[in-house]
């Protein structure tokens, strides 16, 4: 991914939701270290939205990002269904986005304390949580 994509995915679909979710509140934003989310472009351009970064993040740090987790979710719900191709998968990737619950998400962010817990004790060390 390159900068000026990531900035459409933020400025298409991170921005609304923002607004959706928290209105005129100040935001905090976590994302890791890639080069893409790094580019003063970005940068300046989330700070242009009142939107802070949390940071700095390493760049692959899938123990401290629940995301990772839900991506893992979403590829074992698409591959069950065995795609065969590209238009079936984007389609089925979608579908199977929408359907994850905001319950799965709440208890993935829940679970962050007791995986920082985990992180910790090893030493920064990779860690099955």
């Amino acid at each position: 991914m390159n900068k000026e994509w990531y900035q459409h995915i933020l400025r298409e679909h991170l921005l609304p939701t923002i607004q959706e979710q928290f209105g005129d509140e100040q935001c905090l934003f976590q994302h890791d270290g890639a080069p893409c989310h790094k580019a003063k472009v970005i940068t300046k351009w989330l700070g242009e939205q009142n939107i802070d970064i949390l940071g700095p993040w390493p760049g692959n740090s899938p123990d401290l990002n629940p995301i990772e987790n839900l991506w893992s979710t979403l590829k074992r719900r698409v591959d069950k269904q065995k795609p065969t191709n590209s238009d079936k998968l984007q389609a089925l990737t979608m579908q199977e986005w929408a359907a994850i619950s905001q319950d799965v998400a709440q208890k993935l962010i829940d679970s962050m304390p007791g995986c920082i817990a985990e992180v910790l004790k090893k030493k920064g060390q990779h860690c099955k949580y």
